[in-house]
């Protein structure tokens, strides 16, 4: 589940342009992961796509696995 974790934050930087999670030290890292997700304005992307990458990053407990990243509507439209 921690790879799963690692890709979705590449998918964010591919997405975004910019990693989700920045602090200059590994307490405020920590932080930083486990409030809410936030994403940037700009690029504009869909929800439904935003709302993979908050599935993926999303804690351990409720984080999608691979057959429901699979499955998501998403992942499927192209």
């Amino acid at each position: 589940m921690s790879d799963v974790w690692a890709c979705g934050v590449v998918c964010y930087a591919m997405v975004f342009g910019r990693l989700p999670y920045d602090g200059s030290n590994v307490h405020i890292l920590l932080k930083r992961i486990n409030a809410a997700l936030a994403f940037p304005k700009n690029p504009p992307v869909s929800g439904d796509c935003k709302q993979l990458i908050g599935h993926i990053l999303a804690p351990l407990k409720i984080r999608y696995a691979i057959p429901q990243i699979k499955e998501d509507p998403w992942f499927n439209k192209n």
